[in-house]
């Protein structure tokens, strides 16, 4: 089994959680390969990260430098406002070698919480790329599949074979300073009929976990998603939970409400990690946004959220989507 994971130096330490979390939930597997996408993570910081992969007999690290990547990348969109790193993994057909057929990419802040064999084996149908519907707003009505970027399968022979690199490359330098989510953008703009779904229990965000469905899809505006019974189960028994920021703050900080911050807690416990900090502000905003969202009526939350849009300076709701990519 083939994982591809991607951290700066400064994320490292939740890459380690990550890791942590997905050999204790695959002692059964055989083998597990994990390439790292590297942008600047440290000599020590990858020692740490071997140690706990020492953990499994038959784990294996590789670290990939993408330093020529970004010099790459700062001349095919040298407008792109944003960190060339959300670019990456697009790469993966060049950075990798070409005995690799398929990866399971795993964002560094989510949590795995069972065996991942079944997922990896997937009959892809075709598909290039597959992911968890997305909770943001498809970027154009031709797009009827949007994925978030968190968990994505990807069939790497199949992207070889059809020159699915190319395209990107394409795209990037045609649109890079204008693509609303970056990588996500290119993938959908340039494959969208290669891109298949996963259940919902493969990438269960913060809110998913945490509000009733009516109250979700109204909170998020969707207009379709996964079934109530499927939502019902993701959230019962998820297999991988992804600790989007949300309105209750990441997992690691002190004072979060995230769903899983006492399990996560405990691996950082292990790990030796410390806690990020947090200020009586920012716990009495979480607590106050936890109540709005999952007691307020839907009629009197509808206009306060009215009032919020108008007026910015409120500060009392976080930003949805830039917390749930």
């Amino acid at each position: 089994m083939d994982i591809v994971l991607q951290s700066s130096d400064e994320y490292s330490k939740y890459l380690k959680i990550t890791l942590l979390s997905l050999l204790k939930s695959n002692k059964e597997v055989q083998n597990i390969n994990v390439h790292i996408l590297s942008d600047g993570i440290k000599k020590q910081s990858k020692q740490q990260i071997e140690v706990i992969a020492k953990q499994k007999d038959n784990c294996s690290i590789f670290f990939y430098d993408m330093e020529e990547y970004k010099e790459y990348l700062s001349g095919l969109a040298p407008k792109f406002h944003g960190s060339y790193a959300t670019y990456y993994k697009l790469f993966l057909t060049r950075i990798l070698p070409d005995n690799i057929g398929r990866v399971l990419y795993l964002d560094v802040d989510l949590i795995v919480l069972e065996n991942l064999e079944e997922l990896f084996a997937l009959d892809m149908k075709g598909n290039y790329y597959m992911g968890v519907h997305s909770i943001l707003n498809r970027p154009s009505k031709n797009v009827e599949i949007f994925i978030n970027g968190g968990v994505q399968l990807i069939d790497l022979d199949a992207c070889r074979k059809n020159n699915v690199l190319l395209k990107f490359e394409r795209e990037i330098q045609t649109n890079g300073d204008l693509l609303l989510y970056a990588d996500q953008s290119v993938i959908h703009k340039t494959i969208a009929e290669r891109i298949g779904t996963l259940k919902l229990r493969y990438n269960v965000v913060t809110p998913c976990m945490l509000l009733p469905y009516e109250r979700f899809l109204w909170i998020n505006n969707l207009d379709s998603f996964y079934g109530r019974e499927e939502y019902e189960a993701a959230r019962a028994k998820p297999a991988i939970c992804h600790c989007t920021a949300w309105c209750v703050g990441r997992p690691w900080i002190v004072g979060s409400l995230s769903p899983y911050r006492d399990f996560y807690k405990k691996l950082m416990e292990e790990l030796d990690i410390k806690e990020g900090a947090s200020t009586f502000r920012q716990r009495i905003r979480w607590k106050m946004n936890l109540f709005i969202y999952k007691r307020i009526p839907i009629k009197m939350l509808s206009k306060y959220l009215t009032i919020r849009r108008k007026n910015k300076n409120l500060g009392v709701i976080d930003s949805i989507d830039e917390n749930n990519r």
